[in-house]
């Protein structure tokens, strides 16, 4: 019976590789170098080989010893068994048997993938993708254009999952060193899951883009929902405080896998059409381009754009970005939740670092008096200028928020 390789998660997740009955096969991310090759950064250029002799199938790690792992377990080389699963990367490979509809050539084709197809835009230029194909995504409408790239609504053209692709400029990365920091930074990542991050479902990199594929949230970010709350002079505590206390639970176990997100702003938090709690985004990606020449070309923008909403720590260059930053800017966020504005805000750069450093924000109920007494005093304590007057690390905030919640309850309609 013929065998398959199966990709059953990472950014080819669907597409299956028919085995010869004979031979070697090698994997890696480079379509010249290889005869499989997945869309995935964190694979090497040749990762590893698989030999077919004598009915026996036998993987080998092209890298070094304990480069792949097989059923978890960490091999330089390995016999498999149907139904054993490789990991290579961040792409997991089932072998199984090949029904007689997999009897076709199933490697990565076709014009739209193939790296010199694709059109190398300028960054103002980057929604002119629409229509291509990234690796297996085929490329949609712009949702948004951030300052770092643009996502686009993408599809999976195996799976026919929806998500959301954000795309980097084609000078990203800039040499060698800037990809192996972005692959390092990213690793984390992917091993980090919870109800309060969107879900990471690949990263890539097809011609001269490298690409993060998520999971597609419908619904719209905080920066959006405080406008609109905003303009309609309407704001709704009960809603702010479920945000809070999920936000607070996600970097909870940031910080218990030694992480930090460093750029948690209302554009970073979506809230679901469906109601179900709000998704922190961009996890790792600050990390990822820290020292990078497009990080270099838009901190500035994106510094100014966000620093009503950054911890002093942001504004101080001597200052760390820990967890207590973190913790400031959920609160910061939560704060323009429930205020319609930032926590500080200046009429100048210069007033609004000022602020962001010494001056203390006006009462949430200034503005919210129906807003619980407790649940201010929490928020007022995130937005604390010294970190050390800020929660000791995110348990208590959860214990606090959990508190005020259970003692409204009952007043719930």
């Amino acid at each position: 019976m013929p065998r398959q390789l199966m990709v059953i998660d990472g950014a080819d997740r669907g597409q299956s590789f028919l085995l010869p009955d004979a031979g070697t096969i090698r994997i890696g991310n480079s379509r010249k170098n290889t005869d499989i090759c997945l869309h995935d950064l964190f694979v090497a250029r040749v990762h590893c080989h698989v030999d077919v002799a004598d009915g026996k199938i036998t993987v080998s790690d092209e890298l070094k010893p304990n480069g792949i792992l097989v059923n978890g377990a960490k091999v330089a080389q390995q016999e498999l068994q149907p139904g054993d699963v490789v990991r290579v990367g961040n792409s997991y490979l089932r072998l199984e048997e090949a029904d007689a509809s997999a009897l076709t050539d199933t490697k990565i084709s076709g014009p739209a993938t193939e790296p010199g197809k694709l059109p190398q835009l300028p960054r103002e230029r980057l929604g002119a993708l629409t229509g291509h194909y990234l690796g297996h995504y085929d490329v949609g409408i712009a949702l948004a254009h951030g300052h770092y790239g643009v996502v686009f609504r993408a599809r999976h053209d195996k799976t026919e999952q929806s998500a959301a692709l954000k795309v980097l400029p084609a000078g990203f990365p800039a040499n060698d060193d800037e990809m192996q920091r972005f692959i390092r930074a990213m690793k984390p990542r992917m091993a980090v899951q919870h109800a309060g991050l969107v879900p990471l479902r690949g990263v890539g990199k097809s011609g001269p883009y490298v690409w993060i594929a998520t999971e597609l949230v419908e619904g719209d970010s905080a920066a959006t929902v405080i406008r609109r709350w905003q303009t309609a002079g309407k704001f709704k505590w009960r809603a702010a405080l479920r945000c809070a206390l999920q936000l607070a639970k996600v970097i909870e176990l940031l910080h218990q896998h030694h992480l930090v997100h460093a750029n948690i702003t209302p554009a970073n938090v979506l809230l679901p059409d469906d109601g179900t709690p709000a998704r922190l985004n961009d996890l790792g990606l600050w990390d990822a381009l820290i020292g990078s020449e497009l990080q270099e070309q838009t901190l500035e923008k994106k510094f100014l754009a966000e620093l009503p909403y950054l911890s002093p720590e942001h504004a101080d260059p001597e200052a760390p970005v820990d967890d207590l930053s973190d913790q400031y800017s959920v609160g910061a966020v939560i704060y323009g939740l429930l205020t319609g504005r930032p926590p500080c805000e200046g009429a100048t750069t210069e007033e609004t670092i000022d602020k962001v450093r010494t001056a203390l924000p006006a009462r949430p109920k200034e503005f919210q008096k129906s807003m619980p007494d407790a649940f201010q005093a929490v928020v007022l304590r995130m937005l604390a200028k010294r970190p050390e007057d800020r929660y000791p690390g995110a348990g208590p905030l959860v214990a606090d928020l959990e508190a005020v919640g259970a003692a409204h309850a009952e007043e719930r309609q």
